[in-house]
């Protein structure tokens, strides 16, 4: 990746200059929710913040501290165009300023440990480089019907040569558009925020 390249500039100036925060939606796509023991549909998308400072850019490394034990999950990320507040699914896209493929590291150990004690995930999702994302994807390569009807986008992941997972926005149970629009409804959306999906 060449970070003098027009994508890769605009991806810096908003997630270092202007993102104030990632947004991740937990439990979002149907087979691993069913992986999870849940897949049923809440009344509600499952939000955590991850702080930018766990971005990382290739060919940056993802740090892992010795005793944690890592799970990756890849992710559609949604950039953030302008701010919004509460608004309506129908007009949701219209913040979307474009997207990142991104991956979602998360210490399952600490996670595990977090969630048997009724305590945040913090420390097992927001670890320096555990947010590594791809050259910003400006929104007019990506048509909203290519990611909202029939298959959707696909997405994929390889570690080292070997698949881990592969999936279609289609099979998301909460929609950008609606997650989106909640999201706006309890935390202000800024330009240069990412949604994982």
């Amino acid at each position: 990746m060449s970070l003098s390249s027009p994508a890769a500039r605009l991806r810096n100036m908003l997630v270092n200059r202007v993102g104030k925060k990632i947004v991740a939606v937990g439990r979002n796509y149907k087979e691993h929710a069913a992986e999870m023991g849940d897949f049923s549909k809440q009344e509600a998308p499952l939000i955590f913040i991850k702080p930018t400072t766990s971005y990382v850019t290739a060919p940056g490394p993802i740090l892992i501290p010795k005793y944690m034990k890592c799970h990756y999950e890849v992710e559609l990320g949604v950039v953030i165009s302008k701010t919004v507040t509460d608004v309506d699914p129908e007009l949701a896209m219209d913040s979307v300023a474009g997207y990142l493929c991104a991956i979602d590291v998360t210490a399952r150990n600490v996670q595990q440990v977090a969630k048997d004690k009724g305590l945040p995930w913090t420390v097992s999702k927001g670890c320096d480089t555990f947010t590594p994302i791809s050259d910003l994807i400006p929104k007019s390569k990506v048509p909203d019907e290519q990611i909202l009807f029939g298959q959707g986008l696909e997405l994929y992941l390889k570690v080292n040569g070997e698949e881990k997972q592969r999936d279609f926005t289609s099979n998301m149970i909460w929609p950008i558009p609606q997650l989106i629009s909640y999201i706006s409804s309890v935390i202000t959306l800024q330009e240069g925020d990412v949604i994982l999906t």
